[in-house]
């Protein structure tokens, strides 16, 4: 191209001179505006990148910080809630205590007075008919007692609890039933020795059931109250 240019230079003179170095200088300002340009460009894109980079950077940062505001807010609700639900056990369980103690000194009375009720024989001190009705006035008063407490507490007590407690009343009070009524018909006599002896072995079998039997059943009852106190046997 150079030597082409020369050439023609010496053939046609200064003008074409002229045309070269015009041509060399528009070449070389068209590499320069094209190369600075591209460095522009590339600046341009170096900033915008990196100004991206800071931007995620600070969307991250706050993110971060949001989620840590928001996860400490999450765990002192948990927290909080985790302490309501403590007091609230707490408060349950104190009073599930009380209940128990109240029942358990009841259904103790209750079974005092019908070991008591239902003793074939007694030591008389003064009047054994004033005597026998304040017995029976016991067991009315004990049973009625434990009755009256028992049963508007048993959501207090789990079903298995309930039952026992339902069980040990029902015997309770069909026992009593029994042995009362034999005593009556003992009273109003009957026409024969069997009659006497069938009525004696239906007191002396309820005094004897009372006596071994309930006992065993108060003990399961006593380990179950235990176990939900959280008392060691």
């Amino acid at each position: 191209m150079e030597a082409t240019l020369i050439q023609l230079a010496i053939t046609n003179g200064p003008y074409v001179i002229i045309l070269g170095i015009i041509f060399f200088w528009s070449k070389s300002l068209i590499q320069f505006t094209f190369s600075r340009d591209i460095e522009e460009k590339k600046s341009e894109l170096n900033n915008k990148a990196e100004d991206y980079k800071a931007t995620l950077a600070r969307e991250n940062q706050n993110f971060t910080h949001q989620l840590s505001q928001n996860l400490e807010a999450h765990k002192n609700k948990l927290d909080l809630m985790k302490q309501e639900s403590q007091i609230q056990f707490s408060h349950l369980h104190l009073e599930r205590a009380g209940v128990i103690r109240d029942l358990y000194a009841h259904l103790v009375e209750l079974h005092s007075a019908m070991v008591d009720f239902t003793r074939t024989m007694h030591w008389v001190k003064e009047d054994a008919d004033k005597e026998e009705s304040a017995r029976v006035d016991r067991f009315n008063q004990a049973f009625s007692t434990f009755k009256n407490f028992y049963l508007p507490k048993k959501l207090y007590l789990d079903k298995g609890m309930a039952a026992q407690l339902d069980e040990i009343l029902e015997k309770y009070w069909s026992e009593a039933y029994d042995f009362d009524l034999a005593k009556r018909m003992l009273r109003m006599g009957g026409d024969s020795k069997e009659f006497y002896t069938i009525q004696l072995d239906k007191l002396n079998a309820i005094s004897q059931r009372v006596v071994k039997d309930f006992p065993l059943i108060i003990s399961q009852i006593e380990d179950e109250f235990r176990k939900i106190l959280g008392v060691k046997a």
